[in-house]
């Protein structure tokens, strides 16, 4: 792909859930394609797990590698101030006529700093080129691992971000046969208490860093950490499902 001189095309690539080589073909495409690679962290040097997948995919000393930092506040001042920096950040090697590939884990559009991002460019831009090549998701990683069918026939499927509002989570379980919980790691003992109370402990396991090599799989949600549990953790809850029968 020749990079013209002009606004440069700005593209939102899904890496994966944790393994570099379930990313697309075009994604990978792209990567060797594109000169500058951006992706996010929580914290500036704190590392990213999109940006070490996409390292393992390039010649890294033929790329401009660009960390963004979001960090994981709800101060609306800091994240603004972020933001613009993010969008500063690469105005200028898209003024310049070169592509940018932002990378992201698991889908650029599906709970993706990429989103937010992506709306933040479209302002300082109308115009600007944006380009998106869709990822595997957290979900369906976690359930090839499991080797879980997701949702079948007419069974209802939601995912759901995990929250401290047991009851509005408890309500999810009662109207769904399949519930993805996601970043369940912050109220993973609640949960688990929850579970057990409609008594759905032996339909749900727990999948971090699911497809990475560090990934940890949890059929017996008794044996899941309460502390340190990682943040890249999802926790699926398939009422037709059994998992004595898989711990067997």
């Amino acid at each position: 792909m020749n990079e013209k001189r002009g606004t440069g095309i700005l593209y939102g690539i899904g890496a994966g859930p944790g393994d570099p080589e379930l990313i697309t073909m075009k994604g990978y495409r792209i990567l060797q394609e594109t000169g500058v690679i951006a992706f996010p962290e929580a914290k500036k040097g704190g590392g990213s797990y999109a940006g070490n997948m996409a390292e393992s995919l390039v010649d890294k000393n033929k790329k401009t590698f660009v960390p963004l930092t979001f960090p994981m506040t709800k101060d609306p001042a800091r994240l603004n101030e972020e933001w613009e920096m993010a969008v500063a950040t690469l105005r200028e090697p898209l003024e310049a006529g070169k592509n940018v590939a932002f990378v992201s884990e698991g889908d650029p559009l599906f709970y993706s700093t990429f989103i937010h991002l992506m709306e933040k460019m479209r302002k300082w831009n109308p115009d600007l080129k944006i380009e998106i090549v869709p990822g595997i998701s957290a979900v369906h990683g976690a359930s090839a691992s499991l080797g879980w069918g997701l949702v079948n026939a007419d069974q209802k499927f939601a995912v759901i971000p995990a929250t401290e509002n047991m009851r509005e989570m408890a309500d999810e379980l009662d109207r769904h046969d399949v519930v993805v919980f996601y970043k369940v790691a912050k109220v993973i003992q609640p949960v688990i208490q929850l579970l057990k109370s409609k008594n759905l402990m032996q339909c749900a396991a727990a999948v971090s860093k699911t497809t990475s090599p560090d990934e940890k799989i949890y059929l017996n949600l008794n044996d899941i950490p309460i502390e340190g549990l990682p943040y890249l953790s999802l926790l699926i809850v398939r009422k037709t499902e059994n998992t004595e029968i898989l711990i067997k």
